[in-house]
């Protein structure tokens, strides 16, 4: 679990407590692990706590019995900010504005949420930094934000990690200060095309608030993985309309032009792994991974969403047959670049030109291990060569009836080799 906050407020409703043992449980309790000790969690009453530093804290549970003997559960809470959240530039919120597109794309209009942090004290928009988020999946949230990411996270990491100039362009009060308009998308694995024309009705608004506020000063768009190629699209659709989307610089933040590449081996083997779960005798199963709340039919989902599938060179279909995206791509190849912007491109990467020491048709990966459904589904979250896209493709698939002893108490032989 993740947190991006320094506060937490944890409770457990009575419509979520269930158990057929009532009569033998006297309390439950919770310890946060930063040194507050336990906590009631009694008749729905609440536990707070706040965080004074970032790093990962074993979060206890504790349930006492009748006979006084002690019932313990743990989980780990991974803090990635103790700054006050909302109040980086000056005293006032982050403000927050919905926008959905004018044009559809397949009859559908997509549609964001943006968070937006001025630069000055009067919250007036004269300087833009339009930052468009990449594939969010929506299912891994931590609390206190807007799917995986948001403007939080993102100012979490200029503050923890950038350096002071970068940190005084964003997140100090000054005169050269950007107004930051984070871009999330309501649908974050929605088609490309549909995400881009809703990024355009952000672009025209953001550039009717500079001209209300009298300021003529261009827009800065950075595109971070899949919201380069979206940041693309919009904009060089908008110069092929004739549309004028005021912007001086486009900044492609690690976003995969060509297309990204997960190994058909390991699609082959999450897919095969969501069927494991959800194609049973009993019918369909819903069963939470990674001990969270991420079900492994919103994996399966993932695999399947449009923006997954137009991002993979390659990807396996619920047939297990392999598709690419030679259609997108041609589109995207044919579209171009925004010819009216100077284009600047960021990767992450070593650029030695050094490889990753792997021969072709060495085995890269092997696993044996007793254990519970919590194992397998742990594995499958933990194989994330491209982040979202690897929860995306690593976390899913099943066809032998053997897994269904997973569910079962007790426990199960699982050898993994690929």
């Amino acid at each position: 679990m993740e947190l991006n906050k320094a506060g937490l407020s944890l409770s457990l409703p009575a419509t979520q407590w269930h158990t057929n043992q009532a009569a033998n449980i006297s309390s439950i309790e919770v310890d946060f692990g930063n040194g507050s000790g336990y906590v009631s969690l009694n008749n729905g009453a609440s536990a707070n706590t706040t965080f004074s530093s970032i790093e990962i804290y074993n979060v206890t549970y504790r349930l006492k019995l009748t006979n006084n003997t002690y019932l313990y559960s743990r989980q780990k809470l991974k803090v990635n900010t103790v700054t006050p959240n909302l109040t980086a530039k000056n005293s006032y919120p982050v403000t927050l504005e919905y926008k959905t597109a004018t044009r559809t794309y397949l009859g559908v209009a997509g549609s964001v949420t943006l968070q937006i942090a001025n630069g000055s004290s009067d919250n007036k928009i004269r300087k833009p930094l339009i930052v468009v988020e990449g594939l969010d999946t929506g299912i891994l949230a931590a609390s206190g934000r807007i799917g995986d990411s948001d403007y939080f996270t993102f100012e979490s990491e200029i503050i923890n990690n950038a350096g002071s100039e970068l940190r005084n362009l964003i997140t100090c009060n000054t005169a050269i200060d950007y107004d930051v308009i984070y871009v999330n998308w309501d649908n974050g694995t929605d088609y490309i095309q549909r995400n881009a024309y809703a990024l355009q009705e952000v672009i025209k608004w953001v550039n009717a608030q500079k001209a209300a506020n009298g300021s003529t000063t261009p827009n800065v768009v950075l595109g971070q993985s899949m919201g380069g190629i979206v940041a693309r699209y919009a904009l060089k659709d908008m110069e092929n309309r004739g549309e004028q989307h005021k912007t001086s610089l486009y900044i492609s933040h690690d976003a995969p032009h060509q297309g990204a590449h997960i190994p058909v081996g390991i699609l082959y083997f999450g897919r095969h792994m969501v069927d494991q779960f959800i194609k049973t005798p009993v019918g369909n199963l819903d069963i939470p991974v990674n001990s969270g709340t991420v079900g492994l039919s919103d994996l399966k989902e993932l695999l399947d969403a449009p923006a997954t599938k137009q991002l993979l060179i390659n990807s396996v279909n619920s047939n297990f047959q392999v598709e690419n995206n030679s259609a997108f791509m041609t589109e995207l190849r044919n579209l171009g670049y925004p010819a009216q912007t100077r284009n600047i491109a960021l990767s992450n990467a070593s650029h030695c030109a050094q490889g990753q020491a792997v021969t072709a048709g060495s085995q890269v990966f092997g696993a044996t291990a007793n254990g519970r459904t919590t194992f397998l589904t742990d594995l499958v979250l933990a194989i994330t060569p491209l982040g979202a896209i690897s929860s995306t493709a690593t976390s899913i698939v099943l066809d032998e009836p053997g897994f269904l002893l997973g569910l079962l108490p007790g426990r199960s032989k699982l050898n993994i080799d690929f």
